[in-house]
């Protein structure tokens, strides 16, 4: 966390322009236990009571565990706070977020969680999914290639869009993994993450847990976004 932290930063100053985050959240300020969507940076409608997506500690710090069963038999649903759209309007948009398996909770083939940017009205602008397993992009019923995610290891996603040209690229630990033309002048007003609830061929809740940390949207000016999510694969977080 800290240390990711601190790699985002040197990134940042050595690359030597780019502008500060619309949204950002490391997940340290909560009090762990606290349920993603019940947190000052996050909303979401009342549904799903199982474990599956509260604030825990992790590698040293604090990260959002998100687990593919629900107490309810409901999805749990989570929309970042406030309206980016003012900001992210004609500019380049940058996703970025790490992923960590739990080597002991692994359940690859039960994809369950989703981190999106959603736009104005609603627009699925992209997501990445998966589950312990792998994790791949998407964009409506459009999916990429997977990526492997069970060495436990720290990974950095990220999706960047071109309002002007309206191409959409998924990054995975720096280097674009998939690409797709999405139409132009899209906003990023939130970015949203699900935890679907899943159960197993017998009913039995999937115990699969994916632990997700820093969370941010920023302006990009160009090929410094690879930069910016290159930056944080140089750090590995310890393995709780």
């Amino acid at each position: 966390m800290k240390k990711i932290i601190l790699a985002v930063l040197i990134t940042v100053f050595a690359a030597s322009a780019v502008q500060a985050a619309w949204f950002s959240d490391d997940f340290e300020s909560y009090a762990a236990g606290t349920r993603l969507r019940l947190t000052a940076g996050w909303q979401g409608p009342p549904v799903g009571v199982g474990p599956e997506n509260y604030v825990q500690a992790w590698g040293g710090g604090q990260a959002v565990r998100l687990r593919g069963m629900s107490g309810s038999a409901a999805n749990s649903e989570a929309y970042s706070t406030g309206d980016l759209s003012a900001s992210s309007a004609g500019n380049l948009q940058v996703l970025s977020f790490t992923l960590q398996s739990d080597l002991a909770n692994q359940l690859p083939g039960y994809n369950h969680l989703y981190v999106k940017l959603q736009g104005v009205g609603g627009a699925d602008m992209g997501f990445w999914y998966g589950s312990s397993g792998a994790v791949a992009p998407r964009f409506l019923s459009t999916p990429g290639p997977g990526i492997s995610i069970t060495d436990g290891a720290v990974h950095t996603f990220g999706i960047r869009y071109d309002p002007a040209t309206g191409l959409t690229e998924w990054v995975h630990n720096g280097s674009v993994h998939w690409s797709q033309t999405r139409p132009t002048g899209m906003a990023v007003k939130q970015i949203y993450v699900q935890d679907q609830h899943r159960t197993d061929d017998f009913g039995a809740p999937v115990n699969d847990w994916v632990y997700l940390d820093n969370v941010m949207v920023v302006p990009e000016p160009g090929a410094l976004a690879l930069l910016l999510l290159g930056g944080l694969t140089c750090v590995r977080r310890r393995r709780a």
